[in-house]
Formats: structure tokens, sequence, C-alpha cells
């Protein structure tokens, strides 16, 4: 008769049977919890101010209400003004453009559309895409909350 020599306490096996998917499990939860994830909810940055920063040199800063959103980038001198519209909690379209001050460095045309998706929120503001229906690629950008 073969005996197997004494390995440790026998109630202790079933921790370390499930200790591989104790590790796993906690390392996917760190995982998510650091990485962006889709908003859940958007209703948030719906209205408010916001600094968007797709060029450096120009900041944008955006006034949200239900109904318009204002924009202003002091250093071209230039203020619009867009109609809003929220196709879904984390979806709106800016359409029916009015410049305010300054001259825009594109004229734009009564039909011109811009959709933009929220893509991921943080506590500092979200990461956006925006297609625009006169050029054929997506603009990837984020706006601070102010």
């Amino acid at each position: 008769m073969i005996r197997m020599a004494h390995t440790g306490d026998h109630r202790m096996a079933p921790f370390k049977a499930a200790f591989p998917a104790i590790v796993l499990g906690a390392l996917a939860i760190a995982v998510s919890v650091s990485c962006e994830t889709p908003p859940k909810d958007c209703r948030a940055i719906h209205r408010g101010h916001f600094e968007d920063r797709i060029d450096p040199q120009h900041p944008t800063f955006i006034t949200r209400t239900d109904s318009d959103q204002t924009e202003e980038m002091p250093s071209m001198g230039l203020k619009s003004r867009y109609r809003i519209s929220w196709k879904n909690d984390c979806t709106y379209q800016l359409f029916d453009k009015r410049v305010l001050q300054g001259t825009p460095f594109r004229a734009w045309n009564p039909a011109d559309t811009l959709t933009v998706v929220i893509e991921a929120r943080d506590a500092k503001g979200f990461s956006y895409t925006a297609n625009a229906n006169w050029i054929n690629y997506p603009i990837k950008g984020y706006q601070l909350i102010r």
C-alpha cells in the first residue's frame, strides 16, 4: 500500500481550489473599474458649461441648455450658437448654426448637422465621437466640465 504525504490542512482544500477563480475575479473587477466605460446616464451633461480642447491652441468654451449650445473661441474672436436636439440620452445633434461674433473658418450650410455621441464619462468630463454631414471621417474629442 502506497501512502500519500500529508500536504496541509484538509479544511483549506476548498479555498485552494477556488483561489485561481477568486484572483481572476478580483483582477477583472480592478480592470473594469480603472477603464472608461460607456455612460449609462448622460443627463447630467445635457446642460452646463464645458471646455473642448480638440485644438489646444484654440480652446472652445461651451454653454449648453435644453435647446441651444453656444460656443466661444476667444483666441479667434468667434462666438456661435447652435440649436440642439437630443436623439437619446447620450446622443445629440447640433444644427441651425448662427454666428454671433467673428468670422468662421468655414461657411455654414443651412442643412449642416453635427451628430455627437458621448462615448465615456469620468469625473472631469466626457469623451465623444462627432460625425458631420460635410466630412467623411469622425471627430474624436473630450469636453471638460467647468
